[in-house]
């Protein structure tokens, strides 16, 4: 007795199989976060560089979007002094303060916009809900590799605060996702 697999889509192509029963497959893998930038056009950055007061909040991010969640994909972390710096969570996804920053899609042909809300320089907001503490050298990066495990609902808000006063930058990278 034979199996046949089928293609699934009504071409009629079916997949052989090996004389050990085994299919052989050649694959490609590709990120969430790529396939979302060329399919649907919804993977963004949201970056900013500046010289900051100590105990700032570098870059506040809230997500806008009712039926989308923002999945948040990296952090990256960079100063020109050595400090420490922490990711957090505000509880209160309200009212920022700030220089507006508009998040830049990841696929150059697309002219959509991210529904999210960015604010530079970020001054009304209350650290809470940590999530990642670090500390870099003078003139390191950190790169956080979040993976998408950090969601962000309607309204909810990720934050990069410094210690040290000095040209700081921080840049989230994420992608929508169709909230369940």
């Amino acid at each position: 007795m034979s199996i046949l697999i089928g293609d699934g889509a009504g071409g009629g192509y079916s997949a052989a199989v090996t004389s050990e029963n085994k299919l052989r497959a050649y694959c490609t893998t590709e990120s969430e976060s790529s396939y979302e930038s060329e399919v649907n056009e919804r993977a963004y950055t949201w970056t900013t560089a500046y010289s900051c007061a100590a105990n700032d909040t570098i870059l506040w991010l809230r997500n806008d979007s009712t039926t989308e969640n923002l999945v948040i994909d990296k952090v990256l972390f960079m100063s020109d002094k050595t400090t420490r710096f922490v990711v957090h969570s505000p509880a209160d996804g309200g009212a920022a303060t700030g220089t507006a920053i508009t998040g830049t899609n990841l696929n150059r042909k697309s002219g959509r916009t991210a529904s999210a809300k960015c604010w530079q320089d970020e001054t009304t907001g209350t650290q809470a809900n940590i999530i990642a503490n670090g500390s870099i050298v003078a003139g390191g990066t950190a790169i956080l590799p979040i993976e998408g495990a950090i969601v962000l609902g309607y309204k909810d808000v990720i934050a990069v605060d410094t210690v040290a006063t000095g040209y700081t930058g921080v840049t989230f990278k994420g992608y929508y996702h169709t909230a369940k």
